[in-house]
Parts: C-alpha cells; structure tokens; sequence
C-alpha cells in the first residue's frame, strides 16, 4: 500500500487472527448456509463467492465450518448439561 501524501510504500505485518482468510461475519455466514440452510460446502461456496466476488475453495469454506464447530463444542455441552438439570423444557409460554 502507498502513503497518499509521500507516495511511501507502507507494509504492515498481521497478526495470526487476521492470517485467517475470512472474519467473523463471514465465518457465521458460512456456518448459517452449511448448518441452517443446510446447503453443501459446494452450494456454499458458489452462493458466497457469487454474491461477495471473491474466491474461496470448498476446503476454506470446510476448514471455516470446522473452527465454528470446535468454537461450539463447550457452550453446547454446557447447555446441555444446565438443560438436563430444568425440570421441564418448554419451548414457548403455553403450559
């Protein structure tokens, strides 16, 4: 990148989060389609690159769905764990 007043080229170096080639909005993007709309990781990555132009390999989009999984694991078993303490599990307000 070049300074707009001197012309300098400018490099930063990135930190190991940012290395990662998607942020979190597009890794909850892809988690929502692969596990909501459960669409194929092809699907997906057609849909996204599509509508973003840009290029993410099926193995990006799987490696993204992967870490969003991993992220879950403790929350999930700790739900799981408080809900089977809860006497009854209703969904909505009716009785």
């Amino acid at each position: 990148m070049n300074c707009l007043c001197c012309s300098e080229t400018i490099a930063a170096e990135a930190n190991k989060e940012e290395k990662i080639c998607c942020g979190p909005r597009l890794r909850g993007l892809i988690a929502t389609f692969t596990t909501v709309y459960n669409l194929s990781r092809y699907n997906a990555q057609a849909i996204i690159c599509l509508m973003l132009e840009t290029d993410l390999s099926v193995g990006s989009i799987d490696n993204r769905v992967q870490e969003v999984g991993r992220a879950l694991e403790e929350p999930v078993k700790e739900l799981k764990s408080r809900l089977q303490k809860e006497g009854s599990l209703l969904i909505d307000e009716t009785v």
